[in-house]
């Protein structure tokens, strides 16, 4: 979910950017064939899929310990630990966003290739 930030809580934002990626199953080849079909734009589906896999940070347990490690914060930046929570995950979407899509696109550079090296060039002509 794509929220817009307040100006105390980017720090949150910030800190799920910096945290440690978030562990994932996502299928780059499935990724990169919804895209070629036509079914999806790259960047909405690779968000998509991101957001699906941050959904285990809004479990209401985990959002509890969250929000009680970083109370003291919360209260420093005007109180409202929902706004804080999710620019937290809208901080771990991005990163995980940022790591995957490289590598679909790589799948989608490879889609309708016949086996020739990718390294090749066109200088041959030269």
């Amino acid at each position: 979910m794509v929220m817009l930030i307040k100006e105390r809580y980017w720090g949150f934002y910030v800190e799920g950017r910096e945290a440690k990626a978030l562990k994932n199953d996502i299928d780059i080849e499935e990724l990169a064939a919804s895209v070629v079909s036509g079914a999806v734009e790259l960047r909405a589906a690779v968000r998509s899929a991101c957001e699906e896999v941050a959904r285990t940070l809004e479990i209401p347990k985990a959002k509890r310990k969250w929000i009680q490690e970083h109370e003291d914060e919360i209260k420093e930046a005007g109180g409202d630990s929902e706004i804080a929570h999710q620019a937290w995950i809208n901080g771990r979407v991005d990163e995980l966003v940022y790591l995957i899509e490289p590598d679909v696109v790589d799948a989608l550079a490879g889609d309708g290739e016949d086996g020739d090296d990718e390294d090749e060039d066109d200088s041959e002509d030269d």
